[in-house]
């Protein structure tokens, strides 16, 4: 039972990444008010990078020169890790 839980957690985790990524790429490398978007696959690398966790979800915030990325990372088995990394170059 845990294993099927672990696989319906993980199916459920590349899903919300796929979905989430696919409305982020209506933004990128749009320039906004003088703000130039780091790509949401940027973003993934330097998140796994900084935690060395799997990325679980991915939001872009505030379109503009204030613009952010939420991102949830899974650390370890059962640990999420919430980031927020600046959007713009």
């Amino acid at each position: 039972m845990k294993n099927l839980t672990q696989k319906l957690f993980a199916l459920f985790l590349a899903c919300g990444i796929t979905f989430s990524l696919q409305a982020q790429e209506t933004f990128q490398g749009e320039n906004l008010e003088g703000c130039q978007l780091i790509s949401s696959a940027e973003v993934i690398n330097q998140a796994s990078a900084e935690t060395g966790g799997t990325v679980v979800s991915i939001q872009l915030q505030d379109a503009g020169p204030d613009s952010v990325y939420r991102v949830r990372v899974l650390v370890g088995e059962n640990r999420i890790r919430n980031l927020v990394i600046r959007a713009c170059r």
